[in-house]
C-alpha cells in the first residue's frame, strides 16, 4: 500500500512543479510584455565638464531623444583624462540601454594611439550605436602674442623656442595632438598646458595665460568676432561658413593639419541587438531633422547619422590613422 501511494503521489508532485514553472514562466513574459524599452531614466555620460563642446552636443541630443523615447534623459559629466575616466566608468555600466556615453576623438583615438592607461578598450568594450557629426578645429591666438596668421606665428615661434605656450584640454587630447603635429610641420617648438576641459582651455587664451590653441569653432567664435581672439586657421579641408575668411591648414601650407574631430555615442558592450537598433533608429532620425542639421550647420558641424556597423569600422579606421600621427610626431604622454 506505502509503494502505490507513493507512485499516485510522484505524478502529482511533478504536475505541481510543472503547474509552478508555467507560473513562473508566464508571469516573466508578462512583465517583459509590460515593460518595454525603455521604461525609466536613460544616463548619457559625457566625459568632459559641464559647458564643454561634447556636453553641450550631448544635452541638445538628451533633449530629443528624451521627447523621442518618452523618458527623461539624465546627462552625467564624468571629466578627467581627455576624456577616459567618464568612458571607463560607461564601459563598466549594465549593458542594458540605460546608460549609453558620448565617445570622441580624444578618448577613442587620440589616447589609444599614444598608448594612454585606459580602463576600457575602445573596440571591445563597447557597442557602438552611431557617429553623429564632425567638426574643424580652429587654431586661435591671443591678440597680445600680435600675430594674426600662422606664417606669422610660425615666424615668431622659431625666434622663441619653447617659450609660445598652447593649451588643450588634456594631455593625448585631440587639441594636444594637433599642437604637436603642428610643431612638427612647422618645424618650431612650443610648451604644452594642458588643462581639465576645452572650456579651461579656451579661458587660459582669453585671459593671456596661455598664447594659442586649437578650439572648436561652436565656442571660440563669438570671442573671434568680439576681437579677443585671433582666428590663424582651420583644420577643415575646407572654409567654413562661421569663419569664412579663415584659411585652411592647407591653404596656410600645413596639408597635415587637415584632421576633423568628431562626436559619437557608445552603449556597454553586451546590450541586445534590438535596443542598440532602436537607439540608433533614434538618433538617426533626430539628425536628420532639418532644425538640428541647422543648428548643428551654424555651430560648424557636419551631421553623418551613421549605422553602428559604419561607426565600427570608422573607430577602427581612426585609431590606425591617429597611431600614424603620433609616430610622426614623436608626441608623448608626459608632453
Amino acid at each position: 500500500m506505502t509503494t502505490g501511494g507513493s507512485e499516485r503521489l510522484v505524478p502529482r508532485r511533478r504536475c505541481v512543479v510543472q503547474a509552478i514553472a508555467a507560473l513562473a514562466a508566464g508571469t516573466v513574459i508578462g512583465v517583459a510584455a509590460a515593460d518595454p524599452y525603455p521604461s525609466r531614466p536613460i544616463k548619457v555620460v559625457v566625459p568632459w565638464p559641464a559647458g564643454s563642446i561634447v556636453d553641450l552636443q550631448a544635452r541638445r541630443m538628451g533633449e530629443r531623444l528624451a521627447r523621442a523615447l518618452q523618458q527623461p534623459v539624465v546627462i552625467d559629466n564624468r571629466p578627467g583624462a581627455s576624456g577616459t575616466i567618464g568612458l571607463a566608468l560607461a564601459a563598466k555600466s549594465q549593458p542594458d540601454g540605460y546608460t549609453i556615453a558620448f565617445g570622441s576623438t580624444s578618448n577613442l583615438a587620440a589616447s589609444p594611439a599614444m598608448g594612454a592607461p585606459l580602463a576600457y578598450d575602445p573596440v571591445r568594450s563597447f557597442q557602438p550605436i552611431t557617429l553623429f557629426a564632425h567638426t574643424p578645429l580652429v587654431l586661435v591666438a591671443n591678440p597680445a602674442l600680435g600675430v594674426k596668421d600662422a606664417k606669422q606665428l610660425i615666424a615668431l615661434a622659431r625666434t622663441k623656442p619653447g617659450v609660445i605656450s598652447y593649451a588643450s584640454s588634456g594631455p593625448t587630447s585631440t587639441a594636444h595632438v594637433l599642437g604637436a603635429l603642428f610643431e612638427r610641420e612647422a618645424g618650431v617648438r612650443l610648451l604644452h598646458i594642458p588643462y581639465k576641459g576645452s572650456g579651461q582651455a579656451l579661458m587660459a587664451v582669453l585671459s593671456n595665460e596661455v598664447a594659442i590653441a586649437f578650439d572648436f569653432a561652436d565656442t571660440c567664435v563669438a570671442q573671434v568676432k568680439a576681437g579677443k581672439l585671433h582666428p590663424l586657421l582651420v583644420t577643415g579641408p575646407r572654409r567654413i561658413p562661421l569663419l569664412p575668411n579663415v584659411p585652411t591648414a592647407a591653404e596656410a601650407g600645413l596639408d597635415a593639419l587637415e584632421i576633423l574631430a568628431w562626436g559619437g555615442v557608445l552603449a556597454p558592450a553586451g546590450v541586445p541587438g534590438e535596443i542598440v537598433a532602436r537607439l540608433n533608429a533614434e538618433f538617426v532620425r533626430i539628425l536628420r531633422a532639418p532644425d538640428v542639421q541647422s543648428d548643428l550647420a551654424n555651430a560648424g558641424w557636419e551631421v553623418v547619422g551613421s549605422s553602428p556597423e559604419e561607426f565600427s569600422r570608422f573607430i577602427a579606421f581612426e585609431q590606425e590613422r591617429w597611431a600614424r600621427i603620433v609616430e610622426r610626431t614623436g608626441i608623448k604622454i608626459e608632453e
